[in-house]
């Protein structure tokens, strides 16, 4: 136990160690201004934010939280981020713990995979996402854990946390729902087709597992009807505009091409972390640690790797599955984040086959966080210089406004969409500065004005 968590000890410092870029403080980008300053500065939050903006209509539960928890921290968003990084390395915790008492010994390379992957750093770092990926992650692996330790002891104490976080899991995110929502079935399915799976799994009468498929169906059968009623609606109706239920191959040939590009232009940023990171010694330090510890964290080896790895297989492929239903031509960064628990698994099987000497495993341990970790310290000062270059800008356009202007749309020239340098396959997938959409650009120059009664500032590219 204690060399589990003495490397866990140090997998948690390199976890916050990777936004070391950035500074001390949190540094917001596009939606951010929005989401938590502006929603809770309208006087009416149920007339100008719920009904007007329709922040409910989908993801009811992140309005939510964005308005009554979020934007509480507005001006001390590290905080925020403190708790949601917390919150990241928690679920991973869970999910080990659950696949352990399933009978799905997982090691070191999962924590690695899914803490660590820097395509999975936008969905960690932007709270805008983080708040909605990384939260309904974390209630998904409350409820993993739970249905884990229900399968082996039947109790009702396990039964009510599983259906009230496995709910709780699909209100704020649409990819990472799906994600859980696959995970919870493989596992109930698996353990009712009495296969030899899951070794750790009690027999115990059909209803109780009947139990189970009820509150999935129910749970899932009042989400789905929300999304019914009020997806096409609100903020994020023209989004739903494109959703089918019509699948074909061409367009799943698509959606898989521009998951391959993502996943391919991730390679950038392994070359540019390791041109430019700047904490090389700090990062040398921890990840030798952590190399160390790996290979004292042992894992029971009484399972058979191939029902991990389809595991991973399946729960990687099903993270697409909503892409491929609105037929997108591009995946940005933070949607990958929820295919990094079966690429965790995934990662893990190739582990358990390959890294069975000692040296090799503290060797490949080092190297692959080293690279993880610089390519994340790279994107946290992309984003710093982001923020920096979007503050300068608001504070200007904002020193530029008279009465009259504040009180009609106006249009800004001159503009980029990104003022920093960066490698074009990475420049594709970057969040943008504010300037690159009137939205976002309006909310920055609000917040920094602190006047809500600014109309649209649209952003000119001359």
């Amino acid at each position: 136990m204690y060399k589990k968590l003495f490397f866990l000890l140090f997998l948690f410092a390199l976890n916050f160690a990777k936004f070391i870029s950035a500074g001390t403080l949190y540094r917001p980008l596009q939606d951010d201004y929005i989401q938590y300053w502006a929603y809770s500065h309208y006087p009416n939050l149920y007339e100008d934010v719920i009904k007007r903006i329709g922040i409910l209509n989908v993801r009811p539960l992140a309005g939510i939280c964005d308005i009554f928890i979020w934007s509480r921290f507005w001006g001390n968003m590290f905080i925020a981020l403190i708790i949601i990084t917390v919150l990241h390395f928690l679920s991973a915790y869970l999910f080990y713990s659950a696949f352990q008492k399933i009978g799905l010994s997982v090691g070191v390379l999962f924590f690695v995979i899914y803490l660590l992957h820097p395509l999975g750093f936008e969905a960690v770092y932007w709270i805008s996402a983080s708040s909605r990926i990384v939260v309904s992650m974390f209630f998904i692996s409350v409820a993993v854990w739970a249905l884990a330790h229900y399968l082996a002891k039947p109790d009702r104490h396990y039964f009510g946390l599983f259906t009230f976080s496995n709910f709780l899991g699909l209100c704020f995110y649409e990819q990472t729902a799906t994600v859980g929502s696959a995970c919870v079935a493989y596992i109930i399915v698996c353990n009712m087709v009495k296969t030899r799976s899951f070794s750790n799994c009690t027999k115990y009468p059909m209803q109780k597992k009947n139990l189970l498929v009820a509150s999935c169906l129910i749970s899932w059968a009042i989400i789905g009807i929300y999304y019914i009623i009020f997806s096409k609606t609100g903020s994020l109706g023209s989004r739903s505009a494109s959703f089918t239920t019509k699948i074909t191959l061409s367009q799943i040939m698509c959606t898989a091409k521009a998951i391959g590009r993502t996943w391919e232009s991730g390679n950038i940023l392994f070359y540019q972390g390791l041109k430019e990171n700047r904490f090389h010694i700090l990062f040398t330090v921890l990840c030798t640690i952590l190399g160390i510890s790996s290979t004292f964290f042992t894992v029971d080896k009484t399972y058979k790797i191939r029902y991990k790895f389809c595991m991973g297989v399946f729960l990687f492929l099903v993270s697409y599955v909503v892409h491929i239903l609105i037929k997108a031509e591009y995946i940005p960064y933070r949607c990958t984040f929820a295919s990094l628990i079966g690429l965790g698994l995934i990662a893990d099987c190739a582990g358990d086959v390959l890294l069975k000497n000692n040296f090799v495993k503290f060797a490949a341990v080092f190297f692959i966080a080293f690279l993880f970790a610089s390519a994340n310290c790279y994107q946290a000062d992309c984003y710093r210089k982001i923020h920096e270059a979007d503050a300068a800008i608001c504070a200007q356009i904002a020193s530029q406004l008279n009465e009259t202007a504040q009180r009609q749309e106006i249009a800004i020239h001159h503009l980029k969409e990104l003022y920093i340098d960066v490698p074009e396959k990475y420049e594709q997938y970057i969040l943008k500065n504010v300037t690159s959409s009137d939205w976002a650009l309006t909310g920055a120059v609000r917040e920094t004005t602190k006047d809500l009664k600014i109309k649209k500032i649209i952003p000119v590219y001359d």
